[in-house]
């Protein structure tokens, strides 16, 4: 799932795909080690390393089953906009692996459509 050959785009629908379907190991494989969390949404927090994301950030999310309703890619930025979570995530990658996540507020619907 993960890996510098692929592109970004690729890579972060990867991780949202697995993100639904329940697939810890796949969404901890797509997440550098060292992933930093930002959670502006909630404040200005972060959450730092691929096991306090999965353990604080998607937890819930695992149990819900989520799932993103748009993206928009430029370079190693990916920008994905869900739908059952009110958020808009700018996703940077590093080595084919997802090294950062600003998470954002919800934008207008249709906006990443």
């Amino acid at each position: 799932m993960t890996g510098s050959d692929l592109p970004p785009l690729a890579v972060v629908r990867a991780f949202f795909d697995a993100l639904a379907r329940g697939d810890v190991p796949a969404v901890l494989a797509a997440l550098d080690p060292q992933v930093v969390w930002a959670r502006t949404v909630d404040g200005p927090d972060a959450v730092v390393g691929s096991g306090a994301v999965l353990e604080e950030v998607l937890a819930p999310w695992l149990a819900a089953g989520v799932g993103p309703v748009g993206y928009r890619a430029t370079g190693d930025d990916v920008v994905e906009a869900g739908l059952d979570v009110p958020a808009v995530h700018v996703v940077r990658l590093h080595a084919g692996r997802i090294a950062r996540v600003d998470q954002l507020a919800q934008p207008a619907e249709g906006d990443l459509r």
